[in-house]
């Protein structure tokens, strides 16, 4: 019998509702804005950019878009995309000449025509069928927000067709475009806050509710027969109704459900031997650090301790030019095992150096429960010394970092795999073992590694750290080992359900780039700054684990008594912050194929799986692809996947693709949490499926004008998604960034060609609806990011921005590719959305620009020069003092809800601060323009000094290309 969970509101403690902000997703903070004409931004609308202010706070980013684009009047000489296509005519259409709005549905003529933009259905006389699905009810618009599944779609209806054999085969640096050009894909966050009601306590495979054949769970979506069976919607087979089956139950009512599974209970001598989950965290210090830098981050690692659960294991490796591994068994005299760090060791090297056997065992002495090693944790953290005393000034300090690190790891291997029998009924998923050790190995270091395996420099300081030029010319010496090394490394941390959290602290590189793959593919994490005693470094260790929220405020246990009934009085008892040995599986109906998933995960190993797994698999691979199941060691509430499917198919019955009405999708997460309970996240969706034309040939191919009519683009979940397609291009090829810029210029260009409306030969004609509008901008940014750059910013720094891209929501990787810009001046103190462009740069305001990594306030030349004068220490001028708060206020909010903290500064127009927000900035006045800046000769704080094309000159370029004609090859 299972039990359901009371009704009662999301997160029982007053730490979890402060950081439901990390990751906003109904209310979104951001304010976009389309670029136009430059000049007519300069002519006084500025400050009525938007319609309105944000009342304090930024509005909803969807909201803020159409009001925007309502309160403009364009014209023909301020859009870039006028008048409309009618390709069967292959002439203006008449009754649009007149049409000055850009954003303007197409009229009856234009529409019909519409349909035939970039060739998506046959030219007339071609032999092509009309056949289209008659009476298809219209679908949703795009959300354009994450629903309360953790859910967003790149479209919101299915995009039904039917693969060409002729496809193109994409070069290396590339992948396949599907007829859509952009893929159908979501952005899931597996652990999305879900409340109670939607939580069951027992095992759906005991209770009948898992098919016997392919897995899939049952849902509100399958088809059921009252009293006899129910009909799995992935392989249609008939699965006997639970024998409790009540028609109450959650899954019947919500689209997700998280089962809890009974608690499992270990023997008597199993107990003995300390076998039961318990997470460990093993801490990894760099003593190679400045004095000071030591002192702070023993501090932190001490503050750390608080935040654990108190049956967590806990290990401490310290290493310099020497491995340290100590024993935390309780000794009254503080004792370590010395490993020489110059070379590779083998696991069993390492075990015999260490003692390890089932005699000795890791467990009671290098890895201990804290509440019973915490003093003596605390003085061994206490007695390290720093090691860096002694290196001379031309060379870099000895860091066996590569050793430390396979240290850490062989202590998790040691701990015992002993099977727990369950007491109580109910058996584990099929195909899921119970997790028994799991954890997060922590390194925090200063430098690179100079000494043994995962070496990425010489210590001879004359020897440079690798840059792109050296990588895409292939001059990377340290590169390939260090490399393959970390690699190893991921291996043996998932198979121990593990991840490795990097912390990086230093002014130079210190070898990240390295140890990716060791990093991304076990779900830790990358932070980095520039010394251990800076705010940046303790507030984002502090959220590193206010995130995972290993340990709610007053929470002991899990909340669960052994009857398997929940108490309601343990605050926080249910919700499952972050997860351990995950495994993440998508079932999907007939003919739905999944091309693969981007994001920190790994496919798990290969089975001969169900005829229904392999049939939805793509031949096409995106990312993590060639399965429908993945696996990663840790996740935490922002982890956030893209699952790219497939939407083309080789089923044809007479021509005619196979009729359906929806296309279901199930999402599977396993994950055990801090506390030791296996849990089952099961997401199901249906999405309708878009109605498709039919050619001569038997070929569906669906209509573009369908698309746009009823808005189902989601844009900004569409440039996260093909950010995060083009960074896995990069991933696989290093020296591609040449190839991977034209494939994402190809994949514009096509995208406007199918979607727009124009007259051949004429870039003037060309229109686009609404809910495509802002994605050639977000495209124009992203090639313009940190993502694509190869000067100016190093290999290790890419990395890290990348890697948080690819964890992220859509609302913060959004930000990541577009910041977002307000202005705050004396007529209107709150903040105001303006272009993120160079013309809005002006004397009289201040900007404050939200860059994810960065957030920056910058003083107009009048305002820093008031400012100077101190005027807001006059009560005469308590306004211009109010209005300083303001955008302190603002900023201070997002300092206060963005992990990793990010980088602050308050700079004037001309400080050197300001660099950061003019590199973002559309160039609209450059030295080039001849522009003498917004105060005549004397202030060139609005001119920014760059070689790049401005916006416009990339409209005009993306104009001429999409009205030309492809050549056919």
């Amino acid at each position: 019998m299972q039990g359901h969970v009371p009704q009662q509101s999301y997160g029982g403690y007053p730490r979890q509702a402060d950081y439901q902000g990390l990751y906003p997703t109904q209310d979104v903070k951001q304010g976009y804005v389309s670029y136009q004409d430059p000049a007519t931004l300069m002519e006084g609308h500025n400050a009525q950019y938007g319609g309105g202010t944000a009342e304090g706070t930024y509005s909803n980013q969807y909201t803020q878009l159409q009001q925007q684009m309502n309160n403009y009047n364009y014209n023909a000489n301020q859009t870039p995309w006028q008048q409309q296509y009618a390709p069967q005519q292959g002439i203006h259409n008449p009754a649009n000449t007149n049409d000055t709005n850009m954003f303007a549905p197409p009229t009856a003529v234009g529409a019909a025509a519409a349909s035939h933009v970039g060739g998506a259905v046959a030219p007339t006389g071609s032999g092509a069928s009309a056949t289209t699905a008659s009476h298809v009810p219209p679908p949703p618009p795009a959300a354009e927000c994450t629903d309360e599944n953790g859910l967003r779609w790149t479209w919101s209806t299915y995009p039904n067709h039917t693969r060409d054999g002729k496809q193109e085969a994409p070069s290396a640096a590339a992948l396949t475009l599907p007829e859509m050009v952009i893929p159908l894909a979501c952005m899931y966050t597996p652990l999305f806050p879900i409340d109670a009601s939607r939580m069951v306590i027992g095992d759906p495979t005991a209770c009948g509710q898992q098919c016997q054949n392919c897995g899939a769970f049952w849902s509100h979506h399958c088809y059921r027969e009252e009293g006899k069976f129910w009909v799995c919607f992935s392989c249609q087979r008939r699965n006997q109704l639970p024998p409790h089956y009540r028609p109450e139950h959650p899954a019947l009512h919500n689209d997700t459900v998280e089962y809890i599974l009974p608690l499992e209970q270990p023997t008597t001598a199993q107990a003995t031997r300390g076998v039961g989950f318990s997470p460990t965290f093993v801490f990894i210090i760099d003593t190679c650090i400045a004095v000071e830098e030591l002192e702070a981050l023993k501090c932190n690692i001490q503050r750390c301790l608080n935040w654990l659960p108190p049956q967590s294991l806990i290990g401490l490796v310290s290493f310099g030019a020497r491995v340290s591994v100590w024993d935390l068994s309780g000794s009254s005299l503080s004792r370590c095992y010395s490993i020489r760090g110059d070379r590779a060791y083998t696991t069993a090297e390492l075990g015999n150096m260490l003692q390890l056997n089932d005699g000795l065992p890791a467990r009671g002495r290098f890895l201990v429960p804290l509440e019973e090693c915490e003093f003596t944790l605390t003085t061994s953290i206490e007695g390290l010394q720093c090691h860096d005393g002694v290196t001379p000034v031309n060379k870099r300090p000895l860091r066996a970092t590569g050793t430390a690190v396979s240290a850490a790891v062989r202590l998790l291997e040691a701990l015992p795999e002993v099977p727990v029998k369950k007491e109580m009924s109910g058996a584990a998923p099929a195909g899921v073992a119970p997790v028994r050790k799991a954890g997060r190995v922590l390194l925090f270091t200063g430098g690179p590694c100079t000494r043994g395996p995962g070496t990425v420099v010489s210590i001879e300081k004359e020897s440079m750290m690798r840059f792109h030029r050296d990588i895409i010319e292939g001059e990377t010496p340290y590169y390939e080992a260090a490399f393959k090394f970390y690699n190893e490394i991921q291996l043996r941390l998932l198979d121990v359900n593990a991840s490795l959290s990097v912390f990086a602290e230093s002014f130079d590189q210190i070898g990240i780039l390295e140890m990716r793959q060791a990093v991304d593919q076990t779900g830790g994490t990358f932070i980095c700054g520039d010394t251990f005693d800076h705010q940046m470094f303790t507030i984002s260790l502090q959220r590193y684990f206010d995130l995972c929220d290993l340990r709610p405020p007053g929470v002991e246990s899990s909340g669960i008594s052994s009857a398997g009934d929940i108490d309601g009085s343990a605050p926080g008892a249910l919700v499952a912050n972050s997860g351990f040995g995950v495994k993440l599986h998508v079932h999907t109906s007939a003919d739905t194929l999944v091309s693969g998933v981007l994001g920190p995960c790994v496919a798990a190993e290969k089975t001969s799986g169900t005829k229904a797994h392999r049939a939805s698999i793509s031949p096409i691979e995106i990312g993590v692809g060639g399965t429908t199941d993945w696996r990663v060691s840790t996740i935490d509430q922002g982890t956030t996947y893209t699952v790219v499917f497939d939407t083309a198919t080789l089923n044809k019955v007479d021509g005619m693709p196979q009729q359906q009405q929806n296309r279901f999708i199930q999402f599977v997460t396993h994950f055990t949490t801090p506390l030791g309970e296996s849990r089952i996240r099961v997401t199901s969706v249906a999405l309708p499926i878009a109605p498709v034309t039919i050619t001569a040939d038997g070929v569906s191919t669906a209509n573009p004008q369908y698309f746009s009519e009823y808005d189902t683009f989601d844009q900004t979940c569409a440039a996260t998604v093909l950010a995060r397609m083009t960074v896995s291009i990069l991933e696989k090829h290093p020296s591609k960034w040449n190839d991977a810029k034209r494939w994402l210029d190809t994949v514009l260009v096509r995208f406007v060609r199918r979607y727009g409306s124009f007259t051949p030969g004429s870039p003037e004609s060309l229109r686009l609806r609404p809910c495509f509008t802002l994605f050639p901008s977000f495209v124009f940014n992203l090639r313009r990011s940190e993502y694509f750059m190869v000067l100016n910013i190093s290999p290790d720094e890419s990395t890290f921005k990348r890697h948080w891209l690819m964890r992220e929501s859509v609302d913060n990787c959004v930000l990541m590719i577009q910041p977002t810009l307000h202005s705050y001046d004396m007529e209107t103190p709150t903040a105001t959305a303006v272009p993120l462009d160079s013309c809005s740069l002006r004397p009289d305001n201040i900007l404050l620009m939200d860059a994810f990594f960065n957030i920056h306030i910058m003083w107009g030349t009048v305002i820093f020069a008031w400012i100077q004068a101190r005027y807001q220490d006059n009560p005469e001028y308590a306004h211009f003092a109010q209005l300083l708060e303001t955008v302190e206020n603002e900023a201070t909010m997002l300092l206060d809800m963005r992990y990793p903290y990010p980088r602050f500064s308050r700079t004037d127009a001309n400080g050197s601060e300001a660099r950061h927000i003019k590199t973002r900035m559309n160039p609209t006045t450059t030295h080039h323009s001849g522009a003498r800046g917004g105060n005549g000769v004397s202030d060139l704080s609005d001119v920014i000094y760059t070689d790049d094309a401005s916006i416009v000159k990339f409209m005009e370029s993306l104009k001429q290309a999409v009205v030309t004609p492809e050549s056919k090859k």
